[in-house]
């Protein structure tokens, strides 16, 4: 029998609607492209950050929408070839791609480090348009500034976050006065550039900014801070008795309306704090401050902070204990710490147990490289079987210190929300913090 071609389906029988199958029937038939399954998406995701996979993202037009939308939320360089793609992609026609790449991006993270000045970065960048940009993050070296010129224009009025770690040039300084008035909320500037400029930022952002990171504390940026109304978290990194700022300014700092609503602040070197200016920091509340070095210091903290949520040590105080026990002695003692961290002294086993026993929130707990785990996981279950309702603890942690940041030694994980502990792997970094913007400090990386 010969074989005979069916007959080809005109547009009009093709719009003719059809029955639909029978509820047991099978759809065999396979999608039109694999990320349409949205499992398969999901999958993807999970993993294309990390894979050669993203690269192929780039430049796949019928990706699944929500898919695409993950992998450009926020964009990471951290080679010129990732760069070279990304603008290669964003170059094109409108007409030739099924989404709006430059619309899903809202977060910018650049770490392109260079063996030697590229001019021609400034060409490469120019696509970088993205007009609902939210943080920007630069840590660039031989990458010329004017390359971002078209990034911060497009992004001027969304842009709340802004992380950069090479010094403010002029030019630079020019584009960062054009942020509209009282719009970022997280400036970061490791660096030492035009005072002035950090200044004048501080002061136009004073209403919106809620976390600044700095190297230097002039009289001038001191003054400035000290104008903010909602700020949160300050980051100090000068090092080595380096703190600029004389004792007036400083004093006038500490009882300003901005440390009304701090919460957090991170002082590499409290060696300028005289204990009168540690006292009106703990008379305005602020929960979270992070000890470096002096233990003078730290005793007045803990006697004087009532609200203290979080305290992380991250040098060697003589006499730890001792520093420590206005936690548990003072007349009107600390009950809302939920977060003790020690990188290089150790608590003793009769302080460890009693801050395990009598803070009942205590969440996190790292009493020292001097502890083993088996030793931990004693105190935590007796902990659990004394107070079987108390604030489960969560994370026991201990901690090496290197030159700059606590790095952890025995990192994990304890739930007990069964009588038998479980032990599962964590990656905390003891004394490594993000802020509320979700970025790490730059002393961190």
């Amino acid at each position: 029998m010969q074989h005979q071609d069916p007959p080809a389906i005109t547009d009009t029988e093709a719009c003719k609607p059809t029955d639909p199958p029978p509820p047991n029937q099978l759809r065999t038939a396979p999608p039109r492209h694999p990320f349409l399954l949205p499992e398969l998406a999901d999958l993807f995701c999970a993993h294309a950050s990390d894979s050669d996979f993203y690269h192929l993202a780039l430049t796949c037009k019928t990706l699944f929408p929500p898919a695409a939308r993950f992998l450009w939320h926020t964009l990471t360089i951290t080679t010129e070839q990732t760069a070279q793609l990304l603008a290669r992609t964003l170059s094109q026609p409108a007409a030739t791609t099924t989404l709006d790449y430059h619309d899903l991006v809202h977060a910018f993270d650049c770490r392109l480090i260079l063996p030697e000045y590229q001019p021609l970065c400034v060409s490469l960048f120019s696509p970088f348009r993205f007009p609902h940009l939210v943080r920007i993050r630069l840590l660039i070296s031989n990458v010329p500034l004017k390359s971002f010129t078209p990034l911060f224009q497009a992004s001027r009025n969304s842009l709340t976050e802004l992380v950069h770690s090479f010094p403010v040039t002029e030019d630079f300084a020019e584009l960062l006065l054009t942020i509209p008035r009282d719009r970022l909320k997280t400036y970061c500037a490791p660096y030492r550039g035009y005072p002035d400029t950090t200044i004048d930022l501080i002061k136009q952002h004073s209403r919106s900014l809620r976390s600044v990171e700095l190297s230097w504390a002039y009289d001038t940026i001191m003054l400035a801070l000290a104008r903010c109304d909602g700020l949160e978290e300050i980051r100090f990194n000068a090092q080595y008795g380096k703190w600029a700022s004389h004792a007036q300014s400083l004093t006038a700092f500490c009882g300003s309306r901005a440390v009304a609503s701090l919460v957090r602040l991170y002082v590499r070197d409290w060696w300028d704090l005289s204990d009168g200016h540690v006292e009106l920091l703990a008379q305005r509340f602020f929960s979270q401050p992070y000890i470096h070095y002096h233990p003078t210091h730290l005793q007045q903290i803990t006697t004087h902070c009532r609200h203290l949520r979080e305290l992380r040590i991250s040098t060697t105080p003589l006499h730890i204990d001792t520093a420590l026990h206005p936690l548990l002695d003072a007349s009107s003692r600390t009950t809302t710490l939920e977060t003790l961290v020690l990188a290089t002294s150790h608590l003793s086993p009769s302080f460890a147990r009693r801050f395990l026993l009598e803070m009942p929130r205590l969440r996190e707990l790292g009493p020292g490289p001097g502890w083993d785990e088996d030793a931990l996981e004693g105190l935590a279950m007796e902990r659990f079987i004394l107070h079987p309702f108390s604030t489960i603890l969560t994370e026991v942690i201990t901690t090496v210190v290197t030159a700059d940041h606590p790095v952890p030694l025995k990192p994990f994980l304890r739930s007990f929300s069964s009588p038998s502990p479980a032990i599962l792997p964590h990656d905390h970094v003891g004394g490594r913090r993000v802020g509320p913007s979700g970025y790490e400090s730059f002393a961190h990386t």
